[in-house]
């Protein structure tokens, strides 16, 4: 634009235009007009523009060069249309003095609003005439003068670019107004940018979403003959049941090597349909499977002993399992090598009392769905199990024995052992990095309960004062732990305990008599 502005003041010098604002492109368009123009003759009193060609409407400018005359437009070229709104009988009232006290008569700035609703009046026909920048003189033989008033495109613009029925001039504009404007338009690009990211952040999402779930169908692997083989149908939809579609046919986990054991290694396959015929339900099949997946999950390869595992023989033959009635109830594999995850299909085994896995390489959380088994027995001490216990994870067992998760990576607080008050006899939990206090109901009403470890955690706070009421207690161990205050008096009543300890904490007093 500078270098324009430039081009175009040079040739306002020469005498070739005469706006340096007017648009370079059409210089060399009016250099001819002009030209033509200004090497007409021109009578006393005649009006000259050096901008004006010569092929203008001659009827036109007759109607509006008395008006010129008289100094109230500036232009001969004005439109017709607006010669309604001047009144030249009041032309003295709104008329200027520049300073040789001459009369210039202004455009009002309704004329200008009509001058913008007429398409051929726009502001380039304007500029191309120099309305701009010369004030046409109204008496004869008088010279053409720069005009100190706004000029009609000046004053068009002015109107166009404030408040509507804002400061005509220039100089009486608030700052304040364009600050407001600015402001008004700086926070409507911040919305729009923001609107924008966030429809480009969506769209992203929603496409990154579809590649993944394009990839994870690519990656499935369904049996070779699941289409074709009414069999390998009804049992892969059986184990879809209790295993997640994206686990039992993908390639390399668990449930996908059960699978393809069950479909084509196990020699068990047509006794398995048939009892599921007869039976009218799966679960013998289900835990069949449940168990391959425990196998595969495990390390089953590695371990110390596997006899008869994955073998065309029944589960109750397996070495670790045990049954009743052709169901499974325990499952005892101490110090085997077991290396991994306890898969969820645990749960499948659904009559299982007694889960037995001490001294192995078990690592993962505990299978969320745990508590859908009724057991009694569970141990799970030496291993490298992690999480929290969750809320109210005692007392969905209704029947539980033996809870043993000593040596561990555990952690969180101690969750209530409400719900079985009678039943609950070890309950360890050493050795992991449990945190909290420990409640009061955990010794309310505990009248089977004979051991209690809690040694080697972080549990802080006082010892209950109910401690006492556990009248069957034979050990209780809170050694290493950060207990505080005093040893309760009720200490007493726990007539036929044979170990207590409490140290490495930070106890204080004597021990009650």
């Amino acid at each position: 634009l500078t270098s324009k502005f430039v081009e175009s003041k040079m040739m306002e010098d020469s005498g070739q235009s005469i706006d340096p604002d007017y648009p370079t492109g059409l210089l060399e368009d009016d250099q001819h007009k002009s030209q033509t123009y200004l090497n007409e003759p021109r009578k006393v009193g005649q009006q000259t523009n050096d901008n004006y060609g010569d092929n203008l409407n001659n009827e036109r400018r007759e109607d509006v060069k008395p008006l010129v005359h008289r100094g109230i437009v500036q232009d001969p070229d004005y439109p017709v249309e607006l010669l309604d709104h001047i009144d030249p009988e009041n032309d003295e009232d709104d008329s200027n003095q520049d300073d040789d006290g001459n009369n210039h008569h202004s455009i009002s700035m309704a004329d200008l609003d009509i001058v913008g609703q007429h398409s051929a009046m726009d502001t380039k026909s304007v500029a191309h005439r120099g309305m701009s920048v010369r004030n046409v003189q109204g008496t004869e033989g008088e010279s053409l003068k720069p005009s100190t008033k706004k000029s009609f495109v000046e004053a068009y613009y002015e109107r166009l670019f404030t408040f509507k029925g804002g400061p005509e001039s220039a100089s009486s504009i608030d700052p304040g107004i364009l600050d407001k404007l600015d402001e008004k338009a700086r926070k409507k690009r911040i919305v729009e940018g923001f609107l924008f990211c966030f429809l480009a952040f969506t769209a992203m999402l929603v496409m990154v979403s579809l590649l993944i779930f394009t990839e994870q169908k690519s990656q499935l692997h369904y049996p070779k003959d699941y289409k074709t083989n009414k069999e390998t149908r009804a049992i892969t939809n059986l184990l879809k049941t209790i295993s997640d579609e994206h686990q039992i046919f993908r390639v390399g986990t668990p449930q996908y090597a059960a699978l393809h054991w069950m479909l084509y290694d196990d020699k068990l396959k047509a006794q398995e349909i048939a009892t599921v015929k007869e039976l009218g339900t799966g679960y013998i099949m289900l835990a069949r499977y449940a168990l391959a997946v425990f196998f595969f999950s495990t390390g089953g390869e590695q371990w110390k002993n596997r006899d008869g595992w994955l073998t065309g023989t029944s589960v109750c033959d397996w070495i670790g399992v045990s049954c009743l009635h052709d169901e499974v109830v325990t499952i005892e594999l101490r110090d085997n090598n077991l290396v991994g995850t306890i898969p969820q299909e645990i749960d499948s085994v659904h009559i299982l009392r007694q889960l037995i896995l001490p001294d192995n390489y078990l690592r993962g959380t505990l299978p969320h769905n745990i508590h859908n088994i009724n057991l009694m027995d569970i141990d799970l001490s030496n291993n490298d199990i992690e999480g929290t216990l969750p809320d109210l994870f005692f007392s969905k067992f209704n029947d539980i024995v033996t809870i043993n998760f000593n040596n561990n990576n555990m952690k969180g607080s101690i969750p209530e052992t409400r719900g079985f008050d009678t039943t609950l006899v070890k309950l360890e939990l050493a050795g992991n990095d449990f945190t909290g206090t420990l409640s009061r109901d955990l010794f309310e009403d505990k009248r089977g309960l004979e051991i209690l470890n809690l040694k080697a955690n972080k549990i802080k706070g006082k010892i209950p004062l109910n401690i006492g009421n556990v009248k069957n207690l034979l050990k209780l161990d809170l050694g290493d732990n950060m207990f505080s205050g005093t040893i309760p008096s009720s200490v007493n009543y726990l007539a036929r305990i044979e170990q207590f300890n409490i140290h490495q904490n930070m106890i204080s007093g004597s021990i009650p008599e």
